[in-house]
């Protein structure tokens, strides 16, 4: 026996009050309920739909009685409600709730007099469910046989965008990690998943707000970062399954491509591999902050040297390989998780530039051929132990980077010609360890402590030679015709942690935290430079140019912060006090200071309920400057500039207040997000020396930064036929004053304007349309000069005959009415019956010459810059999927 029931033309009116006091909000609550009949029997299988009393003919849920006749619902305790139940052997009845003043559901139904008609249930899955901090996408409502990696998929999901570099945001907020049936993949990365995982394997995606993987802290703070869950299909469960792909243009191109997963109950076993020349990134910048965040309450990885953001506008030649694996498993209350990953990237950049001097209107130009090769190996060991009284996480971390480079460029300009060589190589280690223990002491107080250690080491090899003239202001004994500087630094780094974190909770609304960092770093940097004569002999510069310089900092953090959490209510506030006793050693200067830094922190939110929310949030960061800034000593970094250190430079302040709201009323077939962050840097003090090889003229530049950033991320969907629209909107603001002969105020102004509109109708193309605008404008004393960057991108694709797929996208850009770079990508598919291979023809960059434009200009120069690029690809590539 089947049910029918039927909604239809029903509609959701709100009346929304926003109260100023935080008791007057009220939360949503559990609540269980009962089914009896007349003589006390429980009733099994009652159709009950629940809704307000205000709105009684909106229903807010549709619930069904289990065989115990007991059913769960969630309830705001702010409204009255109403329930309704259908039976065959019950007459239809009407229930009042209210939960301020009833703390249990019991429906009794009476028998029905007359039999009733077959009833049918079509109930149908939403395509989005939002419950508290979940929003639920209905994977089958949005895939169709297009979609071949989750990156595919996602595009379509109101509320998700993907930045060129494979960051992720949902309603305008970054998206920090990837989760695979609730554990990180690949240490939570966004890119590797996106690029990787096949969306037919995937049932439901969550995007889960306020994520904390600790269960005991979960109810003393808010995290206010998101994540991405995906569940998997039953059938995808426990057998290894990925893709294989290969694509050549059987000439010069190619790319070989594998990825395999396997994801159990008690383990996961992932492997990617990836080799190609044809500019695609196999990792990304934020993946890498993914690989060092390890869910640690109280410290931060140091940086990992990755290779990424590999750009095929900026080199004529790329090659990429890249090999990860990440093995979990899973025992009781213990999981350890192993990752590594081995990348190499090799490029050629070839560049013609013609710069003019401003001042004295002399015009050069040059060549330029730059090849890098770049070895990174990167793995991470880590332990995760949680009981419900204790959580321990131990984290180990080991990379190293070997990147070297040679360049060669030739110049012509008015004051005659000349050939410069640079070689550099070098060689980055860092390790990293973190113990840190989570302890439930009561049902109050809550306890995080731990230690961190840190070292990194660089070790830097420079080699400059030249025949044009080099260094007279400085240097007046160096031979001017010809010279080979060397350069040689060593700098050893580390650092020690040990920090505690104390949560209070008053109740269940309000949580006090107290906590305390004790650090120490060092320092050490040994910086030698010489003049390599003939006869591979050395003259050395003097102590200005040679250095060995040591900088210990002791700092002691405390901080305190208040927390209330109560409705839709959310508030957090505090400040830390950073005291460092800074001391400067083995320099010319020694310097002893002890500084305070007083960093307040505030963030406010209040949820309307599931779908809307407004927050608003301050904090200041003041940074001290590191000792390559500080060193009191001049450094050769390249033939036409050297670094000044500046061992009184100041403290560097920011400001960042930011204000967003979102209204992500999917079932009501809209949403709206606004995040507006507003960034002001002052005292950001720096020095410098530009050597300019026209006329070997050395300058002083004294920076006293001052930068003010607007950035704004709006977007508008109506999802009536999948229409949407949005618009970025970044704005930034500069002021420095140079020192270039006399004092010279620099105010620099950039505007962005990146609107987009998106259409997604059933059985035709969809479409996305993105211009843009980019207006530089530049003040120097009397003299203002304007720049203009527009452009566009264009985008088609569509499924057709249910084995074709087609894209196509197309990018035009223009700089002050000279074009700058255009190209056309495209992809034609055909897909076996079997949906398992897949033949495409994938066109780069088709229509495109292999030159791109750029134009730079600053208060001394005009620069204007042609890169010799990749140029046109059009490959055959077949894609395996098992």
């Amino acid at each position: 026996m089947s049910f029918y029931f039927l909604l239809k033309g029903m509609k959701i009116t709100q009346l929304i009050f926003f109260f100023l006091f935080c008791n007057l909000c009220v939360a949503q609550t559990q609540y269980q309920g009962n089914v009896l009949s007349t003589n006390g029997e429980l009733v099994e299988g009652v159709v009950i739909s629940v809704s307000k009393s205000q709105t009684a003919n909106t229903i807010e849920q549709l619930l069904v009685s289990d065989h115990k006749g007991a059913f769960l619902v969630e309830l705001d305790t702010l409204y009255s409600y109403k329930f309704k139940t259908q039976h065959l052997s019950f007459n239809d009845s009407v229930f009042d709730f209210n939960p301020q003043k009833q703390n249990k559901i019991q429906l009794v139904l009476a028998p029905a007099k007359n039999s009733l008609k077959e009833i049918v249930i079509t109930h149908e899955r939403p395509k989005v469910k939002i419950k508290n901090d979940t929003t639920s996408f209905n994977i089958l409502k949005f895939i169709d046989p297009s979609d071949r990696k989750l990156k595919d998929l996602v595009e379509k999901l109101p509320g998700l965008t993907i930045q060129d570099d494979g960051v992720l945001y949902f309603k305008g907020k970054v998206v920090s990690k990837l989760l695979v049936e609730n554990q990180e993949f690949f240490g939570g990365s966004t890119k590797l998943g996106l690029d990787n995982i096949p969306a037919d394997a995937i049932e439901k995606l969550e995007i889960i707000a306020n994520y904390s993987k600790s269960k005991i802290l979960k109810n003393s703070r808010r995290t206010n970062d998101q994540v991405i869950n995906l569940i998997l299909k039953e059938d995808k469960k426990n057998i290894v399954f990925g893709n294989a792909e290969a694509a050549t243009d059987f000439n010069e191109f190619y790319k070989l491509h594998a990825a395999l997963f396997q994801f159990k109950k008690k383990q996961q076993n992932n492997a990617i591999l990836d080799v190609n020349n044809i500019a695609e990134n196999g990792i990304s910048i934020s993946d890498t902050s993914t690989f060092l965040n390890v869910n640690s309450t109280l410290f931060n990885v140091v940086d990992v040297p990755v290779n990424y953001m590999i750009n095929d506008t900026d080199f004529s030649e790329v090659k990429n390989q890249l090999a990860t694996v990440n093995l979990k498993r899973t025992k009781t209350n213990s999981t350890w998780d192993f990752l590594s990953y081995y990348n190499k990237v090799s490029t050629t950049e070839e560049e013609k530039e013609r710069l003019e001097n401003l001042e004295n209107f002399s015009v050069e130009n040059r060549f330029m051929l730059k090849e890098k090769t770049s070895d990174a190996l990167f793995f991470r060991l880590k332990n995760d132990m949680f009981t419900s009284k204790k959580e321990r996480l131990f984290s180990f971390h080991f990379s190293v980077k070997e990147p070297e480079m040679t360049e060669s460029i030739i110049s012509e300009s008015d004051f005659g010609n000349k050939n410069i060589n640079t070689s550099n190589d070098e060689t980055i280690i860092n390790s990293s360890v973190i113990f840190e223990e989570t302890k439930r002491i009561n049902k109050a107080s809550n306890l995080v402590y731990g230690g961190n250690l840190d070292y990194k080491k660089d070790k830097n090899d420079l080699n400059l030679s030249s025949d044009l003239i080099f260094l007279e202001d400085q240097i007046n004994w160096l031979n001017q015709d010809a010279y080979r500087v060397g350069h040689k630094e060593n700098v050893e780094k580390a650092k020690a942690i040990a920090a505690a974190q104390y949560y209070y909770t008053i109740n269940k609304h309000h949580v006090l935290l107290f906590s305390l960092s004790l650090g120490y770093d060092y320092e050490n940097a040994v910086n030698n430079q010489a003049q390599i004569l003939d006869d591979n002999s050395q003259n050395s510069f003097g102590d200005s140019f040679n250095s060995d310089a040591q900088l210990n900092t002791v700092k002691i953090v405390p901080q305190f912060s208040y927390s209330y959490f109560k409705n839709q209510w959310e508030a957090n506030f505090g400040a830390k006090l950073n005291m460092v006793d800074w001391r400067f050693k083995n320099a010319i200067t020694k310097n002893n200071n002890f500084i305070t830094a007083f960093n307040p922190f505030l963030y406010l939110q209040y949820a309307v309920n599931d779908k809307k929310r407004f927050s608003i949030s301050y904090n200041k960061q003041i940074n001290l400057p590191y000792r390559s800034q500080v060193d009191n000593y001049t450094q050769i970094s390249s033939y036409n500039s050297i670094f000044k250190g500046n061992i009184d430079l100041e403290k560097a302040i920011t400001h960042t207040f930011s204000l967003s709201y979102s209204d992500y009323n999917i079932p009501k077939k809209y949403s709206w997000y606004s995040n507006n962050t507003l960034e002001i840097n002052e005292k950001g003090f720096s020095s410098d020396y530009i050597f300019d090889g026209i006329n070997s003229f050395s300058t002083p530049i004294l920076i006293d930064n001052q930068r003010i950033n607007f950035s704004t991320r709006n977007s508008f969907f109506y999802l009536f036929k999948n229409f949407e629209t949005g618009v970025d909107v970044n704005l930034s603001k500069t002021k420095q004053n140079l020192i270039i002969n006399d004092l010279q105020e620099i105010i620099s102004d950039k505007l962005s304007v990146f609107p987009n509109i998106k259409t997604t109708f059933k059985n035709l193309p969809e479409l996305s349309f993105s211009p843009y605008l980019k207006v530089y404008q530049q003040k120097n004393n009397d003299i203002k000069s304007v720049t203009r960057n527009i452009g566009y991108k264009f985008k088609i694709q569509h499924s057709f005959l249910k084995q074709y797929y087609a894209n196509m996208s197309y990018i035009h850009s223009k700089f002050e009415s000279q074009k700058a770079f255009n190209t056309l990508d495209f992809e034609l598919r055909f897909t076996n019956k079997i949906k398992s291979l897949d033949f495409s023809v994938v066109g780069t960059n088709v229509f495109s010459s292999k030159v791109n434009l750029n134009i730079y200009q600053s208060p001394l120069s005009l620069i204007e810059t042609s890169k010799i690029t990749l140029g046109r690809r059009i490959l055959l590539k077949l894609n395996y999927n098992f």
